[in-house]
């Protein structure tokens, strides 16, 4: 399937979908990700976290976050709806902090008993996006190294 672009100048261009997901570049932006534990602190949490977007596209895109998954060596540790969106223009980029993650305190006490400095996870981000050309939605598997503090 193929759809027509419809922006300024441009009305003649034909994008595939397949096209598309592949001028939009997406990865882990992990150094100054850290999981947050210890017994001094109220809550647990993943923090520091952010997605870059790297819109190759020649037109505007608006991108909505639905939902994110991680996993740490094949374990399940997070599934946490999101609510994030933003629009770039053509050939440019952004980044979206992820808000700070809540851990159990099972979970907590599983990464403490890692006895690691970091950990790398493995993150599959679920997102739509909405544009003049087509709407899709996508998820794709991204691996990012996280610190663990024990303060």
């Amino acid at each position: 399937m193929r759809f027509r672009e419809t922006s300024k100048g441009r009305g003649d261009e034909v994008h595939s979908i397949q096209e598309c997901r592949q001028g939009l570049v997406v990865e882990c932006s992990s150094s100054g990700a850290t999981f947050w534990l210890g017994p001094n602190r109220a809550t647990h949490g993943l923090s520091g976290a952010s997605i870059s977007f790297h819109n190759h596209l020649p037109f505007e895109i608006e991108v909505n976050l639905r939902r994110l998954e991680a996993r740490i060596d094949s374990i399940g540790l997070l599934d946490s709806t999101l609510n994030s969106s933003a629009i770039t223009g053509p050939a440019s980029s952004f980044k979206i902090m992820l808000p700070e993650l809540a851990l159990t305190d099972r979970q907590a006490q599983w990464l403490t008993d890692l006895k690691r400095d970091s950990v790398t996870m493995d993150l599959t981000l679920h997102w739509s996006v909405r544009s003049s050309a087509n709407n899709w939605e996508q998820s794709q598997q991204l691996n990012c190294v996280a610190r663990i503090g024990t303060t």
